[in-house]
């Protein structure tokens, strides 16, 4: 049996104290509503609240426990903030994750393309529309 150095292990196991959270409603999606609602679970070391486009509606938060984080999930995940709207919390994985944004912006990528095939179609069919 072969095993892995020890460091090599460690570099490739998630650390379970940081959390993402998506489905994060965009006005509620600031340090202060995020802080309020999981800081009851144990004490928070940093929260990052995506920006961009894609990361809109996300956070990462980091607790100073593994054990506050773990709470976190079993309380949070699937927490419904209104009748349509469902938080998403689980344990943050760098390569899992990437995947998924990269997937979330590909969509949005396609649905940009189509609105726009879409618009140029109607154009042109008003263009070759014959004069009344």
């Amino acid at each position: 049996m072969y095993l892995l150095p020890f460091s090599s292990q460690i570099d490739t196991m998630p650390d379970e104290r940081i959390l993402l959270v998506t489905g994060i409603p965009a006005k509620q999606c600031t340090g202060e509503y995020l802080y309020s609602l999981f800081g009851a679970y144990g004490g928070i070391q940093q929260i990052r609240v995506g920006s961009s486009s894609i990361t809109k509606g996300c956070a990462v938060i980091v607790y100073e426990q593994c054990e506050a984080a773990n709470n976190a999930v079993g309380a949070l995940n699937e927490y419904a903030l209104s009748k349509d709207r469902v938080l998403r919390v689980s344990v943050y994985d760098e390569e899992r994750d990437r995947k998924a944004l990269e997937r979330r912006k590909r969509k949005r990528e396609v649905q940009a393309e189509y609105k726009k095939h879409i618009a140029e179609a109607a154009h042109a069919a008003e263009d070759t529309k014959p004069a009344e």
